[in-house]
């Protein structure tokens, strides 16, 4: 993710956006997880909705400095993640929301737009149909990720995100155990912090 914003706003190097590419599946990946897991879910909501607000101030001074047209942060989809995860959690009859939650991003002009949602859908998916991680779940939610790589070149004709499918032999290797993790709050701010060294950076020299 920080090489990928690297290469997007300090260098224009393109071999970082490729690098880049992997983060956002692994980090849908992580969402949907600490969906399941989570105490309390309202929490975690919360704690994105926070770092989510947070991003918004740094996000926006890069993209004027850079004259870049404006976007709303990603985080904000992961919400969106997260509703539309815990619905079908309630009922399958919630999946017919479906196109309503892939809709809204593109709207609001969220990063991404509902490639995310999609994603994170099949992950809820794997996660409900089984628990266990076994073949079967891992191959719907490599579907998930092909299905939203696709859908998202399609919408924007972007053929770098192409390179997002790399992240797919990291999701067949992933084992469901807990590593080591940072403390919490260390994990959310570090998104919206990252931005803002790098909008610094970016900025001091047209300063100094």
């Amino acid at each position: 993710m920080t090489i990928d914003h690297i290469g997007a706003y300090l260098v224009d190097f393109n071999p970082l956006r490729v690098i880049g590419r992997i983060a956002m599946p692994l980090f849908v990946l992580m969402l949907s997880e600490g969906i399941i897991y989570t105490r309390s879910r309202t929490k975690y909501f919360g704690r994105i909705l926070v770092a989510a607000v947070l991003t918004e101030l740094p996000l926006w001074l890069m993209h004027n400095q850079l004259g870049a047209t404006f976007s709303i942060n990603i985080l904000f989809s992961f919400l969106l993640c997260i509703i539309a995860a815990s619905l079908i959690e309630r009922s399958w009859y919630f999946v017919c929301l479906l196109p309503l939650f892939v809709l809204l991003p593109e709207v609001l002009g969220i990063d991404y737009g509902g490639s995310t949602v999609i994603m994170a859908t099949c992950y809820a998916v794997a996660a409900r149909l089984f628990p266990q991680e076994d073949a079967a779940r891992k191959f719907i939610q490599s579907a998930g990720l092909v299905a939203a790589t696709v859908y998202y070149v399609l919408l924007t004709g972007s053929s770098l995100q192409w390179w997002a499918l790399l992240a797919l032999p990291l999701i067949w290797l992933y084992n469901g155990q807990k590593g080591r993790r940072l403390p919490r709050y260390v994990m959310y701010l570090y998104y919206p912090a990252h931005l803002l060294v790098i909008f610094l950076i970016s900025w001091l020299p047209t300063v100094l």
